[in-house]
């Protein structure tokens, strides 16, 4: 009751602050009175930049260039019009870019590749990640103007960890250093990542590429991983296992990548299509590697880790889905079979459909419990009025 006479009066003036606020000198009084507006002000003011951020800089900069937004405080007689510059900080024109070049032995591509990357990206660093090569990589690399970052953990995933762990920069193009990505599709997808605020924005090579291009099982091993994520995720992924990749400061902050080898690319996808973060693909070309320069992906070993990739992510994000499925696999199995496999396929198919009912309650627990964390976090009211 109390609260409610004192909003009231808080409507009203200064000279009706009830009970022990009415002791208070007439000057006392203005003073808490205007204390009280510039707390609803910042309020309000926290949730329209909330808003707009939501609804997209580019849009809200285009759109409130030249108007201005009207902020309500506690009376209608104290608006203010407040310019739209004020509320949230101008786009900056040029964003940091960092070219992210992992190279193992590539010492026949790796200068072009730099070129290229200085041709089309001109204000961009230039960083050849050299992951323990033998052969002159680094030292080509350096001569064409290109800064070397030496990791001496083998696997690409831990080059380019290694690589977002050094690096800061506001957008990360990352690009095979084998020289079949032509670098000229590297602005159209950073264009489409900055305008358009997608955390990661991969190059899809499978509508364009010639089969020519890609060695032997692998063009149907990509097509057999991209469907199997697809269909396992819900999401039209076109080219699960492409090199040429733009991410944002957001994506390097908010995705914590454990891969250390070529599944690297299948955990870049999957993470950002089960943490629902803004994620597309652009058709790009794809062309043969140079002369002199080999893959250094083997076929049916890292083919392997990358479906084991999948199934553990799987387990991970869609619990229910993962043990559900195989738990239903199991009874079709021991309805199918003889008696003698119903003793081991019994408490088998109860212990997975156990796990996929318990697993997905506290993987939604602990989702509940981050969101609930990022919401007080990102809220400057909340903690305010706990520290009062």
């Amino acid at each position: 009751m109390f609260f409610k006479i004192l909003l009231a009066s808080l409507a009203t003036g200064p000279h009706l602050i009830p009970f022990r606020t009415q002791k208070l000198s007439p000057s006392a009084a203005m003073v808490l009175h205007w204390q009280q507006c510039g707390r609803v002000a910042r309020r309000q003011l926290f949730i329209l930049k909330t808003q707009i951020e939501r609804f997209g800089f580019f849009f809200a900069r285009n759109f409130f260039e030249s108007r201005r937004v009207r902020i309500c405080f506690s009376r209608p007689w104290e608006s203010r019009l407040v310019s739209i510059q004020n509320v949230i900080s101008p786009i900056e024109s040029r964003m940091k870019v960092a070219v992210l070049i992992p190279c193992f032995n590539e010492e026949a591509s790796v200068a072009q590749v730099v070129t290229e990357s200085r041709r089309f990206l001109p204000n961009a660093e230039i960083w050849v990640i050299d992951n323990a090569s033998t052969d002159r990589t680094a030292e080509l690399a350096s001569s064409v103007g290109a800064k070397v970052l030496l990791s001496p953990l083998a696997g690409k995933g831990n080059a380019i960890r290694h690589g977002f762990r050094v690096i800061d920069a506001d957008y990360y193009v990352m690009v095979d250093g084998d020289g079949t990505y032509p670098m000229r599709e590297a602005p159209k997808l950073l264009e489409l990542a900055r305008t358009q605020n997608f955390e990661m924005v991969a190059g899809s090579r499978l509508q364009r590429a010639r089969r020519e291009a890609f060695r032997p099982f692998h063009f149907f091993g990509n097509r057999f991983f991209t469907g199997l994520v697809a269909l396992s995720f819900g999401f039209p992924v076109r080219d699960l296992l492409t090199g040429l990749r733009v991410f944002s400061r957001r994506y390097r902050n908010e995705v914590q990548l454990t891969s250390r080898g070529f599944e690297l690319e299948t955990e870049m996808t999957v993470r950002a299509i089960a943490q629902n973060m803004a994620f597309c693909e652009k058709d790009i070309s794809y062309v043969e590697r140079v002369s002199g320069s080999s893959s250094k992906l083997r076929t049916f070993k890292d083919g392997f880790k990358i479906f084991m990739t999948i199934a553990s992510l799987l387990a991970f994000f869609r619990p229910r889905f993962f043990f559900g499925s195989l738990g239903i696999l199991c009874w079709s199995i021991w309805a199918l079979a003889d008696a003698r496999w119903a003793m081991p396929l019994a408490p088998l198919t109860a212990g997975f459909f156990l796990a996929a009912f318990v697993l997905d309650h506290q993987r939604r627990r602990e989702s509940f419990r981050l969101r609930s964390v990022e919401d007080s976090s990102a809220d400057p009211s909340s903690s305010g009025s706990k520290a009062a």
